[in-house]
């Protein structure tokens, strides 16, 4: 009884870590459950205007500076700009900041000092807008319990079957639905539990492909992928893509052949690389 006990009690210890997040999160969807109630969003254009966001944001880093508690900074007075329509490339090791930078562009965090700005706006801004202006694959992403097709829908829920398609044909997941006989259909379990792990990367990348952006983050998207089959899927991004804007960040800037840019993340800072 005292072992058992301590599996069902175990997981609540961690609950009072979690509340707060939890209750950020419940007054997000509420918002948006309260806004889609009062009044029906016009579909858009990925390009279009919406409530100010122009439309070809920029992305403008000045003297940004972030560290956890007690931790060395892992940006410090760090600058960068990234013009709409470029592709480009943020190298670094594990451990030195790139997904902390990722998590500062879409809002999940703020910066220390400094600002950041995407078209104008700041990043905690942009889920106010009528129609998202950044789609993001992040690290820790979740998928849910349920089909491929209702896991993609979350990217754009008024997206067709072709559309799906499309987006999974460029994240190389065209092949895993049509071996299966429910295709689109198919159940992945919790959190994924049915798929191999490069399957529910390239999931993931579908969605945020679905959701037509103007701007697209991925956070090491392609690293569970076999290193043809990630080039591959890199080269299908950036070429659905034109004219937009896409900014990989990985471990090897050097693999990411057709970016328009390199930048090294060294001491907290942006370095251009020479190529």
């Amino acid at each position: 009884i005292a072992l058992a006990s301590f599996e069902a009690l175990g997981p609540m210890l961690a609950a009072p870590e979690h509340r707060g997040q939890t209750d950020a999160a419940a007054e997000r969807i509420l918002q948006i459950a309260n806004s889609s109630t009062d009044s029906k969003v016009a579909r858009r254009s990925p390009l279009a205007t919406t409530s100010g966001m122009p439309a070809f944001p920029a992305i403008e880093l000045v003297d940004v500076s972030f560290a956890y508690d007690r931790t060395a900074p892992l940006l410090a007075r760090a600058s960068l700009t990234i013009p709409f329509g470029t592709t480009v490339a943020i190298a670094a090791p594990s451990g030195t900041g790139k997904s902390t930078l990722v998590d500062l562009l879409v809002g999940l965090i703020a910066c220390d000092s400094g600002s950041i700005s995407i078209g104008g706006h700041q990043p905690e801004e942009l889920h106010t807008l009528p129609r998202p202006c950044i789609a993001a694959v992040l690290q820790n992403d979740h998928v849910f319990d349920t089909t491929i097709r209702d896991n993609l829908l979350l990217g754009d829920g008024e997206a067709t079957d072709q559309q799906l398609g499309d987006a999974c044909n460029t994240a190389g997941l065209l092949p895993f639905l049509t071996a299966r006989t429910d295709g689109l259909a198919t159940p992945i379990g919790s959190n994924g539990a049915l798929l191999s792990g490069g399957e529910r990367q390239r999931l993931l990348i579908a969605r945020a492909l679905v959701a037509d952006s103007p701007i697209l983050v991925l956070d090491e998207a392609t690293e569970h992928l076999e290193p043809e089959l990630r080039f591959q899927v890199i080269d299908a991004i950036f070429a659905s893509r034109k004219g937009r804007t896409t900014v990989v960040v990985a471990h090897d800037a050097d693999a990411i052949a057709s970016v328009d840019v390199v930048y090294d993340l060294i001491d907290g800072t942006f370095v251009r690389r020479v190529r």
